[in-house]
């Protein structure tokens, strides 16, 4: 926000905006720390790392593992078109 916007800003949003940056911050430092402290034993890292996961998530969903599909194939013949006009240039 430009200094002007915030001067405008009612008093009382301008403390809730305030304490939600404090708040966000306190996580973001929370995390770190708990980081930090994993760091200490091969137990307490492995424990962060299984948390750490599970917030994560499940971010790609892959089927039939481990079969290529056509589109996977390497295009032999287009990546010698590409090399062919990278030398051109």
């Amino acid at each position: 926000m430009k200094f002007r916007d915030v001067m405008q800003l009612p008093l009382k949003t301008f403390w809730l905006y305030s304490k939600n940056i404090d708040r966000i911050l306190s996580e973001v430092d929370l995390r770190q720390l708990q980081l930090v402290a994993s760091a200490t034993s091969s137990e307490a890292y492995g424990s962060m790392q299984d948390r750490l996961r599970k917030q994560m998530g499940l971010v790609v969903k892959v089927k039939d593992e481990g079969k290529a599909t056509q589109e996977d194939q390497l295009d032999r013949a287009g990546l010698a078109d590409l090399k062919a006009m990278a030398r051109g240039f």
